[in-house]
């Protein structure tokens, strides 16, 4: 090889080890933002991050998670993950072109194909990662990149605690000015979400002490007609009092105990600005 192209190449490997360096450097940053946070409380992180149990073979580019991300903004794309999740071991695009037009059901699938998440063979589509059995995991990532790419919190996702408190996984948590964001995730429907799983998150909330606990549930369904109600039956009458429309929506629920009830309907991003919002707003009396 001449030395100009062999001098190129090397500059891009080079340049490709310093921004992997800067992300790696980035990320201990934030963990280390939110364990500061979580230490001041009395707890430890034991791990958190499990890139295995995410829809992303291992080996992806920057670009190709970009790209990922872009699309898990439209609920159609999310709902295609998780049938791809239950179908993993084959299946057509017939079986799956329910949640948007035949056309970006087709470029969906083909970009899945292009980052190496499913192969194809006799007109039918497998996972590559068949070990995946849950779509958890990817909707815990997302919402966490949401946080660091859109509001720049630093924050970690399925994150684990140890120590005396045992109090377990947390969906995520994110962190920004001194102030610890505490994220429940649901992919499931209202329909199966029940007082127990509410319960638990309440609990929970009451053992970390994050400054906001927002609950989020991956629907495009109206939260009155279920979800607020197990909230009402769970909380104390004074909270439950309290819970309103976030600025005339019907898509986010808050109270002025830190509270935050918040679902995907139109804009997954807006929403969870509208719980961002009310975690630095001071009523300012002159």
């Amino acid at each position: 090889m001449p030395q100009e192209p062999r001098d190129s190449l090397s500059r891009v490997r080079s340049d490709l080890t310093d921004l992997a360096d800067k992300v790696r450097a980035c990320c201990s940053r934030s963990m280390q933002d939110i364990e500061t946070l979580l230490l001041q409380r009395g707890h430890r992180v034991h791990s958190a991050n499990p890139q295995q149990l995410i829809l992303l073979p291992s080996r992806s580019s920057v670009k190709d998670i970009d790209s990922f991300y872009r699309k898990m903004h439209r609920y159609s794309f999310r709902l295609l993950l998780r049938d791809i999740v239950v179908r993993g071991d084959g299946f057509s695009k017939n079986d799956v072109c329910k949640y948007a037009s035949d056309e970006v059901t087709q470029n969906d699938l083909d970009f899945l194909l292009q980052i190496g998440l499913l192969t194809q063979e006799c007109g039918k589509y497998k996972s590559t990662l068949p070990g995946i059995t849950s779509f958890g995991e990817t909707l815990e990532w997302y919402v966490s990149s949401v946080f660091e790419r859109e509001f720049r919190f630093a924050s970690s996702w399925s994150v684990l605690l140890g120590g005396e408190a045992g109090i377990g996984d947390y969906d995520v948590l994110a962190s920004a000015g001194g102030k610890l964001v505490y994220i429940e995730t649901k992919s499931s429907p209202p329909r199966n979400i029940h007082e127990p799983q509410v319960s638990e998150f309440i609990a929970r909330t009451k053992r970390l002490a994050p400054d906001m606990a927002v609950f989020f549930v991956d629907t495009e369904l109206r939260l009155e007609d279920k979800i607020l109600e197990v909230f009402r039956s769970v909380i104390s009458r004074n909270v439950a009092r309290q819970l309103k429309p976030a600025a005339k929506s019907q898509s986010v629920y808050v109270t002025s105990a830190g509270l935050c009830i918040v679902n995907s309907r139109r804009d997954i991003i807006a929403n969870l600005r509208e719980c961002v919002k009310g975690l630095f707003r001071v009523e300012w009396r002159i």
